[in-house]
């Protein structure tokens, strides 16, 4: 049987710096990156890991949870980075006007989102992969997402909370030190 791990905390604070170490003598990886942009520091150290090691990394960005990649199943461990930008960007799509979302409507957008990522990690950690889930820890990181910061707020600690209870350890990352919780 495979591990879940989140690993949560405030910006720069060396999340994925830490993941990529958490694998960094493993080979078979997967690096779900959410976004098109990945920080410089963290592909620095995948290329250290890859080269020193002599390992393969597979670089995913834009990953949404509910397109897989069709070769989800060639992976024994993965990355997934960040569960914070993808609260945003599902906020976005869902709702056209941020000022008029119900309580209700993030809800409910919380609980699909958390089914998702819930059905995406079972199915790894079943057949014995691994995943580390990276995200930001409300109030510790300022709202660069614009909006509504009460409504972002809101869906990320849903989420997050689903996502402690769902992992197998849960990590906190303050000023590059990962704390086991």
């Amino acid at each position: 049987m495979g591990k879940i791990t989140l690993v949560t905390g405030s910006g720069k604070s060396g999340k994925s710096r830490w993941a990529v170490s958490y694998f960094d003598c493993c080979d078979n990886i997967q690096y779900l990156c959410t976004t098109e942009k990945l920080d410089k520091r963290t592909m620095e150290r995948i290329i250290y890991n890859e080269s020193s090691h002599n390992v393969c990394w597979d670089l995913r960005r834009n990953f949404r949870f509910e397109t897989p990649p069709p070769d989800l199943l060639e992976y024994d461990n993965f990355i997934i980075d960040s569960v914070s930008d993808l609260v945003w960007q599902e906020i976005c799509l869902d709702f056209k006007n941020l000022e008029l979302i119900e309580e209700s409507d993030i809800n409910e957008m919380c609980e699909r989102f958390t089914r998702q990522i819930t059905d995406f990690v079972k199915k790894i950690k079943f057949r014995g992969g691994n995943v580390v889930i990276i995200t930001d820890e409300v109030g510790f990181t300022p709202n660069h997402f614009g909006g509504n910061p009460w409504l972002f707020q809101n869906a990320l600690c849903i989420v997050n909370q689903r996502l402690a209870a769902l992992a197998d350890e849960v990590y906190f990352s303050v000023s590059g030190i990962q704390l086991k919780i």
